[in-house]
């Protein structure tokens, strides 16, 4: 069971004291995980934290028969007692994998200063612009021509009524129509339709 962070600075933790180092995506009891022994804590911290690590990638220190999770271990880096030297990019590490979850663009759609975030890693969210606003030149309800194509259904040169304008989510401007030959509605893109010639 990991310390209290809060709890390190007063315990007066010995950096000299030699150290195990447990690299990997679990705990120490799980197979597939590096194991580092180092003559002394500072030198195992400093490594946990300014070594390359790649995503989700955590370090488990134990040093006199406690152990120290991630928040931990970068709350002795960061401490005023640290004894080493420093990188001064070095960030803190990462408690968890990161999450690869990215919030849908239909909840950002209305405001497109809303930041979208790809978690790089935990703790480091790289925030994006949401898409430009793009504007549909078709209304609902007009009659185009469609032409020919179709990726998983094949459709035939036709004139249809556009019968939905789908909200633009980056990408391709996207209508629901339906066609005068057939009978089901499909998804086209703007670049399928074109107006109605002559009132044709």
């Amino acid at each position: 069971m990991t310390q209290d962070p809060s709890t390190i600075e007063a315990a007066g933790f010995d950096f000299s004291a030699p150290a195990e180092l447990y690299i990997g995506r679990g705990s120490p009891r799980r197979h597939g995980l590096r194991f580092k022994q180092f003559d002394t804590a500072g030198e195992a911290i400093r490594y946990a934290m300014e070594r390359p690590r790649a995503i989700g990638e955590v370090a488990t220190m134990e040093c006199d028969d406690k152990r120290f999770g991630a928040a931990e271990i970068a709350g002795l880096y960061h401490d005023p007692a640290y004894p080493l030297s420093r990188l001064t990019a070095a960030a803190p590490i990462p408690a968890e994998r990161p999450s690869i979850a990215v919030p849908s663009a239909r909840t950002q759609k209305n405001d497109p200063t809303t930041p979208r975030y790809t978690g790089a890693s935990r703790g480091e969210v790289v925030a994006t612009a949401a898409p430009v606003q793009r504007r549909h030149r078709y209304k609902m309800g007009m009659r185009l021509l469609m032409t020919p194509g179709g990726m998983t259904v094949s459709r035939q040169a036709s004139q249809c009524k556009v019968t939905f304008v789908l909200p633009f989510e980056g990408g391709q401007l996207l209508y629901r129509v339906r066609s005068d030959i057939e009978a089901f509605e499909r998804v086209v893109t703007e670049a399928d339709l074109s107006p109605i010639k002559n009132g044709g």
